[in-house]
């Protein structure tokens, strides 16, 4: 096993960390802020190597754990669709009813449950279809269900820490036991580090793991691909390097 672990570097090397099987990586990179490992997060997702990483925070693992995974899985441009449905009673019930709503965290927010089921199935909250319905305001089915959608892409947006290129990925995961998060090729574990007490940070962050994997249970072809992904891009190391070997030779004869 390859094992990176990077608590601050100014640039990070994607490809080279890429090719790690566990990365271990505090939250907060910058000045307190987690855009960096979110942006790392986004980039390892997409990768054709299967990457473990373990986040290493003192921040409430609950609010982490929305946080990432409504970065990995990407927010609508609310905005833009509303404007591009082109319908003037869907546009003004937006803007005059259900965003002041909101706003001020109203009957129709999504409550902490109903995001994560979200961030989770993509499918809107029927309490919410309910209370579209009962305002009566729209007659058709399909506008009340985009409304419905914009609500909850809404709540992935408020949770989502830096935009993204992408939405609509798929996530798994555990948010209230050990608290993982699996999305394309990247499996995220999270550990609560203890304020001055390190000591036995190793064990614990190894049974974190652990633990996390057991409740993902993995499939054998996910293993299997990324394997077969690391042998390859070893042996294409190995080309280079002998390659460059033979040319040295024969300049030098």
């Amino acid at each position: 096993m390859i094992c990176d672990v990077d608590n601050g570097s100014v640039n990070f090397d994607v490809d080279r960390i890429r090719k790690s099987d566990l990365i271990i990586v505090d939250y907060h990179l910058d000045n307190n802020a987690p855009d960096k490992t979110l942006k790392l997060l986004q980039d390892l997702k997409d990768s054709d190597h299967l990457n473990m990483i373990v986040i290493y925070t003192r921040e409430n693992l609950e609010t982490v754990w929305m946080q990432i995974s409504s970065t990995l899985k990407g927010a609508l441009d609310i905005n833009s669709l509303i404007i591009d449905y082109d319908n003037e009673d869907v546009q003004s019930y937006w803007e005059d009813v259900v965003l002041p709503n909101l706003n001020d965290n109203g009957n129709k927010a999504l409550t902490r449950d109903e995001t994560i089921a979200y961030i989770k199935d993509s499918k809107p909250c029927r309490r919410i279809k309910r209370l579209i319905h009962d305002d009566a305001v729209l007659e058709e089915q399909k506008d009340k269900n985009f409304i419905a959608k914009m609500i909850a892409e809404y709540a992935v947006s408020r949770n989502a820490i830096i935009s993204s290129n992408t939405s609509g990925n798929v996530i798994r995961g555990d948010e209230s036991g050990v608290k993982w998060i699996q999305c394309g090729n990247i499996f995220v574990s999270l550990f609560h580090k203890v304020q001055d007490d390190h000591e036995n940070d190793g064990d614990r962050i190894w049974q974190t793991l652990n633990d996390s994997l057991i409740e993902w249970k993995p499939s054998y072809y996910q293993l299997i691909k990324s394997e077969i992904q690391n042998a390859i891009e070893a042996e294409a190391l190995s080309f280079v390097i002998i390659w460059l070997t033979i040319i040295t030779v024969k300049l030098r004869g």
